[in-house]
């Protein structure tokens, strides 16, 4: 199970098994890892008696070698524990542990089979990772020690999560809050692989203005798409390479707009390989089909839980957010939130206790509270939940407050084709246009 790499024997020290001992904790020098697939052998027949395995777990961690891995400016300064990996193979029993696990300051991931069952796993001490299927863990500090688990697409590998990403003790002090993060994940829109300027083109080749460097050849993979600086664009999906660098193969050039026919792209033109227009963090979706026996889907579900106390609008604690959208870059960017395509409602808001939506003041305000652009009837629209309008704008700019259904104040306002306003208490007018008649007085 760990290879043909020589092993470094640790006794159980204090475990009481069924039969003799004849297992030891293998620790592979050149892959920490606890192999305990002899711990429990039965030879003969013995009574069953108490067992502790917290020693034998303590001097696995031990044993394993340990080390700082993750790579960065956030570890130029700051100190962070060494980490290392045991292997939890399944037993012929169940693994006892009776107190905590000592492993030597290290953070150790325990990897256990599925059929490695352990009581007590509280005292574990460490990562509990089921292959394939789950990892609990309880952080402590800031980067991958506070996260339990870190996808980052196109950043330098083993760079640590940005979670409390400080790089300096004493930054502590500025950013005051202590982030524990579940799930990290990140994107990083990276540049091209290559960028081959002043290129030459055949139907099935790009051929580099000189040729490609043995280095940078080995970046290339098949399934690579190259698209050109032309307007608009040529692309090709790579199917090889000249050993020496001087073309790179494609199935065949296809124009943006030219209806998946093939073509020649003209010379002289930059090419780009392996680039990406868009990324994501996450992308998700859920399948409603003719056979699907659900009638219901949500591609997100975020719970919130508040079991602390209610919240205080005056000291704005305890503070839940469902969603944090923050923009961390230089710039301006396009939309905190954005709904597309056929849905009844873009946005839904049921029970928030005081309000719905909220504009608060901040250091950059927003020109328009509500700006409304779409080709409808009515811009805005309020009414009771019996249905009786209370208030409206319509895509004129006509407004109608108050109720017209029942002897109240209304109010008519409008500004084309000129500015008027009418308030009537005690009955109501309906005014459709202007100008015109005024409808009789109806109490």
């Amino acid at each position: 199970m760990l290879g043909s790499a020589p092993f470094a024997s640790v006794p159980f020290a204090g475990v009481l098994q069924r039969g003799p001992i004849e297992g030891t904790v293998a620790v592979a020098e050149d892959d920490d890892a606890l192999s305990a697939s002899g711990r429990l052998s039965i030879v003969g027949t013995a009574a069953l008696v108490e067992q502790d395995d917290t020693a034998a777990f303590s001097a696995a961690a031990q044993a394993a070698i340990a080390a700082v891995f993750l790579q960065g400016p956030e570890l130029e300064e700051i100190q962070v524990a060494p980490q290392a990996r045991v292997l939890i193979p399944a037993s012929a029993g169940e693994y006892v542990l009776s107190s905590r696990v000592d492993t030597g300051g290290a953070e150790i991931t325990w990897v256990a089979d599925q059929g490695a069952k352990i009581q007590n796993v509280e005292n574990l001490n460490g990562r509990l990772y089921r292959a394939g299927h789950r990892i609990t863990d309880y952080h402590h500090g800031n980067l991958d020690y506070a996260t339990s688990l870190v996808v980052r697409a196109n950043a330098p590998l083993d760079a640590p999560s940005e979670v409390l990403g400080v790089t300096a003790p004493g930054q502590i002090a500025t950013y005051t809050d202590r982030d524990s993060v579940a799930l990290y994940v990140d994107n990083i829109a990276p540049p091209p692989t290559l960028t081959l300027t002043n290129a030459s083109y055949t139907a099935t080749t790009v051929i580099p203005a000189s040729p490609i460097s043995a280095d940078d050849i080995k970046l290339l993979r098949v399934g690579m798409i190259i698209d050109t600086a032309h307007s608009p664009k040529y692309s090709g999906f790579i199917t090889g390479w000249a050993s020496d660098g001087s073309s790179i193969t494609v199935e065949g050039w296809y124009q943006a707009g030219g209806g998946g026919t093939k073509g020649t792209p003209p010379s002289g033109v930059t090419a780009y390989v392996n680039v990406f227009t868009k990324v994501w963090a996450h992308n998700a979706n859920v399948w409603l089909t003719p056979e699907s026996h659900a009638n219901h889907a949500a591609g997100f579900e975020l719970g919130c839980w508040n079991d602390k106390a209610d919240y205080n609008p005056g000291t704005d604690l305890p503070r839940v957010w469902g969603m944090d959208v923050v923009n961390l870059g230089t710039y301006r960017s396009s939309a905190a939130y954005l709904q597309r395509g056929n849905f009844y409602i873009g946005y839904w808001s049921e029970g928030a206790s005081e309000t719905a939506y909220y504009i608060k003041n901040a250091s950059q305000n927003p020109r328009h509270g509500l700006l409304s652009e779409a080709n409808h009837s009515v811009a805005f629209l309020a009414h009771s939940p019996g249905g009786v309008q209370t208030f409206l704008v319509n895509n004129q700019g006509h407004v109608e407050a108050g109720s017209l259904r029942s002897a109240g104040p209304v109010v008519y306002i409008s500004t084309r084709p000129a500015p008027v306003a009418i308030t009537t208490r005690g009955c109501w007018r309906r005014m459709e246009s202007l100008p015109r008649a005024e409808e009789p007085c109806v109490s």
